[in-house]
C-alpha cells in the first residue's frame, strides 16, 4: 500500500461517512405521525392521574420506578388519516411491556424473562393497530423488571410501520453504519494481523487494536438501540452491555502493549483489578445473582480511570515521549476515542436528568471518535509494515552481504559450510563438486588481476547457466568453487561438467586473449556406509586436484600439491 492508496481510501470513506451524516439530518415521512405526549390517564401505585403530559410525569408520581413496580397508561388514538400499516412505536427500558385495545392483546415483550427473575432489555417495539384505529382507545402497561427511572422513558409515537422503522434507523443511520463498518474493519485487519504473525514480529499491538475495534464496533451497533433491525429485541441489551464490559479489559491490555507497562507492578495491578471485575460482572449477569445494568456505574468509572491513566502516560510519563511514530498515532486516536466515549457517558447521565434530548448530541460525537481512532489504527497498520518490510529488506540485505562473494555474487565458504552442515543431518542422497580453475596465477601475473577477476567471474556465470533446479554452487576461495546437487542420476554431474567445458571453449574461441579451462572431481554420499558431508568433500578435492595434475601435466604448467 503506497501513500496515495492509502490518501484515497481515506478520503472514500470520510467522504461517505459525510455523505451519511448529512443525510441523516434530513428525513421526510411518507405518511404524518404523531408523538402521543398529551392526554394520557396514568395509574400507578393504586392512584389515577388523568389527562397527563408525559413531560410531567416524574413530577407527578416520582422519579423512581422500582423493580417489579407496574405502571398503566391509557390514552385514545388521534386521527391521522389512512395510514397503510399503523402503528405506535414505544421504547421499553428494562420493563416488561403489553399492550392491549378493546381487551386485545395486541403485543408483549420481555414477559417471559420478568417471571423466571432473567435480564429483561431494552429497545424499541412496534404494536400494530386495527386499521381503523381512529379513537380507539390504547392501554400500555409497563412492569419494572430493574431498578431505573421514569425520566429514561420514550413518548410512544403513532404512525405507519415502514415510517416508523426507517424514521428510527434514519435518525441513527450514522452510528448504526458507523458500527457495523468498524466491526467489518477490524475483523479484516485482525485476519491480516494473523496472516503476517507468524512471519513478523510485534504485532500483538495490532491484533489488539483490531480486537478493539470490532468490539466498539458491536457495542456502537446497538448502543442507539436500532441493532434490533439485525437481530431479534431478546438478545440486542446483552450484546451491547457485554461488548461494553469486555471493552474495559481491551483496553487495559491494548494500552499496556502500546506504552510498554506490561512489566509496571502498579499498571498490571489496575489493570488485572479492573479487567477482572468487568468480567466478574459478566458472569454474574448470566447467573442472574447481580445484572449488568445495576453495575453500569462501576464499569463507567472503570473507563474513567483508563482515560486518566492514558492522559497521564501520553503526556507525562516518559514512555510515552520515547513513542515510535506509528504507535504515536495510535495512542492519539485511542486518546481521542477515550475523549468521546467520556462525552458518550456525560451525556447518558444528562439524558436521565432531561438536560437534552435523548442520544441527539452523541449519534455524531461517539461515533466520530471511533472513526478517528480507526483512520489512525489504518495509519498505525500502514507504517508499521512499512517500517517492518524496510527492516526485512535491511535484514536480507545484510545477510546477503554476509553469505554472498562481492566478486562474483555467489554464495560464499560460510554459507557452503552452513549448507554441509545440514546435508550431515538430512538423510537425502547428495554429489558434491569441487571445482579449481586452470591458470589464475599466471593470467594475474601476465594481463594483471582485473584480468583475473574477469575470468573469475565468466567462470561463476557459466557455472550458473549449467546448474539444475535445487543445485547449490559457492565460491569457496581464490579460484576453488563448490557445486552440491541431490541429482544423483547415473552421470548426471559428468554431463553438467561437460556442457561447462563446452561454454569455456565457445568462450576461448571468441576471446582467445588467455585459455579458460578448470578442473573438477566429484563424490556422493552413497560411497560412504556412514557419510559426513566433511568426508564427501574431501573425496571430491582429491578427485579434483588428481585431475588438476594430469591438465597442469598436459599443458606444461607447474601443479599446486
Amino acid at each position: 500500500m503506497n501513500n496515495k492508496l492509502l490518501i484515497l481510501m481515506t478520503s472514500i470513506v470520510s467522504a461517505f461517512f459525510v455523505c451519511i451524516c448529512i443525510y441523516s439530518l434530513h428525513y421526510n415521512t411518507s405518511y404524518p405521525s404523531c408523538e402521543l405526549m398529551t392526554g394520557w390517564n396514568i395509574t400507578y401505585n393504586g392512584k389515577l392521574y388523568k389527562n397527563v403530559n408525559l413531560e410531567d410525569l416524574d413530577e407527578l408520581i416520582g422519579n423512581n420506578f422500582p423493580k417489579g413496580k407496574e405502571l398503566v397508561m391509557r390514552t385514545r388514538l388521534p386521527d391521522l388519516g389512512e395510514l397503510p400499516l399503523p402503528s405506535i412505536r414505544i421504547y421499553a427500558r428494562f420493563c416488561a411491556v403489553k399492550v392491549t385495545s378493546a381487551d386485545v392483546l395486541l403485543t408483549e415483550a420481555f414477559q417471559e424473562e420478568l417471571k423466571k427473575g432473567d435480564a429483561v432489555g431494552c429497545g424499541h417495539i412496534y404494536v400494530p393497530l386495527p386499521q381503523k384505529y381512529q379513537g380507539c382507545d390504547i392501554v400500555i402497561s409497563y412492569t419494572s423488571g430493574e431498578n431505573t427511572t421514569f425520566k429514561e422513558m420514550l413518548n410512544p409515537i403513532l404512525g405507519d410501520y415502514h415510517d416508523l422503522r426507517m424514521g428510527l434507523l434514519h435518525m441513527y443511520l450514522f452510528p448504526f453504519l458507523t458500527g457495523i463498518f468498524l466491526f467489518i474493519f477490524g475483523a479484516l485487519f485482525l485476519s491480516v494481523a494473523l496472516v503476517f504473525y507468524p512471519r513478523m514480529h510485534g504485532l500483538r499491538g495490532q491484533l489488539f487494536s483490531s480486537l478493539f475495534t470490532m468490539d466498539i464496533g458491536l457495542w456502537m451497533t446497538f448502543y442507539f438501540k436500532v441493532g434490533n433491525l439485525i437481530i431479534s429485541l431478546k438478545y440486542t441489551t446483552d450484546i451491547e452491555y457485554v461488548a461494553l464490559f469486555l471493552l474495559v479489559p481491551l483496553s487495559f491490555i491494548l494500552f499496556g502493549n502500546i506504552m510498554d507497562l506490561r512489566h509496571r507492578n502498579g499498571y498490571r495491578v489496575i489493570a488485572a483489578i479492573g479487567s477482572v471485575l468487568a468480567l466478574t460482572f459478566i458472569v454474574l449477569h448470566y447467573t442472574n445473582i447481580l445484572h449488568m445494568i445495576n453495575t453500569l456505574k462501576y464499569v463507567h468509572l472503570m473507563g474513567l480511570v483508563i482515560i486518566i491513566i492514558i492522559f497521564y502516560y501520553s503526556f507525562f510519563d516518559k514512555n510515552g515521549k520515547k513513542l515510535s511514530p506509528s504507535n504515536r498515532i495510535l495512542m492519539n486516536g485511542f486518546s481521542f476515542l477515550g475523549g468521546m466515549l467520556i462525552f458518550g457517558v456525560l451525556i447518558y447521565q444528562f439524558r436521565t436528568w432531561r438536560f437534552i434530548e435523548l442520544y441527539r448530541p452523541d449519534r455524531f460525537v461517539m461515533p466520530i471518535g471511533a472513526l478517528v481512532n480507526t483512520f489512525c489504527l489504518l495509519i498505525n497498520y500502514y507504517l508499521y509494515i512499512a517500517e517492518s518490510y524496510a527492516r526485512q529488506r535491511e535484514y536480507s540485505s545484510l545477510t546477503h552481504l554476509a553469505y554472498a562473494d562481492g566478486l562474483t555474487d555467489l554464495p560464499n565458504r560460510a554459507k557452503s559450510d552452513s549448507l554441509m552442515e545440514e546435508l550431515d543431518s538430512a538423510s537425502e542422497p547428495y554429489s558434491i563438486v569441487s571445482l579449481d580453475l586452470n591458470g589464475l596465477k599466471e593470467i594475474n601475473d601476465v594481463h594483471g588481476h582485473a584480468t583475473g577477476d574477469r575470468y573469475i567471474v565468466e567462470f561463476a556465470m557459466a557455472i550458473k547457466e549449467c546448474l539444475g533446479e535445487g543445485d547449490f554452487c559457492a565460491r569457496i576461495g581464490g579460484d576453488e568453487f563448490i557445486i552440491i546437487t541431490k541429482n544423483t542420476k547415473t552421470g548426471w554431474v559428468d554431463e553438467r561438467i561437460g556442457i561447462l567445458k563446452n561454454k569455456l571453449q565457445t568462450l576461448n574461441a571468441t576471446d582467445p586473449m588467455y585459455t579458460r579451462s578448470f578442473a573438477s572431481g566429484y563424490a556422493s554420499s552413497s560411497e560412504f556406509e556412514k557419510a559426513d558431508s566433511h568426508s564427501v568433500y574431501l573425496l571430491a578435492d582429491q578427485r579434483m586436484y588428481a585431475n588438476k595434475r594430469q591438465i597442469h601435466k598436459a599443458l606444461g604448467l607447474k601443479s599446486r600439491s
